[in-house]
């Protein structure tokens, strides 16, 4: 999983330059965290619709897996390595840190929101 995210990121084909990872991670983490990954996709749903931002969604979701899976780790609920638990962290830093643009947007108020058909 790790390598299919960062080659996705940076595809050798494609000189490198390729997407933030967030899509290819959400494949992974719902094989490796089913419950923190449908969390993190409720939330992601639920910020998409309420404020149109993508990017805000994806940031979100990756903020919720780096809090709940060694929190429902140390509970008991989700069972998950301690070097996967660490691995998954900084999966999710990276993902934020390839969102860096779009942070700054979301802060000047610049970023492009989600069109839904029929709505402006």
């Amino acid at each position: 999983g790790v390598f299919t995210i960062i080659g996705h990121i940076f595809p050798v084909f494609a000189g490198f330059k390729g997407g933030k990872g967030v899509g290819t991670a959400a494949g992974a983490f719902a094989a490796l965290i089913p419950l923190s990954f449908s969390i993190a996709l409720i939330l992601f749903i639920l910020v998409v619709s309420l404020f149109r931002y993508v990017s805000l969604g994806s940031l979100l979701g990756a903020i919720s897996i780096i809090i709940s899976v060694p929190f429902m780790d140390y509970l008991e609920i989700q069972k998950v390595d301690n070097s996967v638990i660490y691995i998954l962290i900084v999966l999710c830093l990276f993902i934020i840190y390839m969102h860096r643009g779009n942070i700054v947007r979301l802060i000047k108020g610049e970023e492009n929101k989600l069109k839904f058909e029929g709505k402006s």
